[in-house]
């Protein structure tokens, strides 16, 4: 997860290290203030693809599709806390 103190080191010198690697398919970044998730997929040009609450995440590389809500099911923030209160 992405904090304040590692999101620039994250999503540059971190990235540009992994995105060299031959055999990385994707990288996934998740924040833990807010709610978006950033997936960069190698067959995409590592363009970024952003996925919000109500959207289904789906990493090729491994099979695997998740929902943002359940990627965020136990984080605290003010984005899940609002989506929280309108399924009520």
């Amino acid at each position: 997860m992405l904090s304040r103190s590692t999101r620039k080191t994250d999503t540059t010198t971190k990235l540009l290290r992994y995105i060299n690697l031959p055999s990385l398919q994707e990288y996934v970044l998740i924040e833990q203030d807010i709610v978006p998730v950033q997936v960069l997929h190698r067959n995409k040009r590592w363009l970024s693809e952003y996925y919000f609450l109500g959207d289904a995440v789906s990493i090729e590389s491994i099979g695997l599709t998740l929902n943002v809500e359940d990627i965020y099911d136990r984080v605290d923030n003010r984005d899940m806390n609002e989506f929280r209160q309108d399924k009520v």
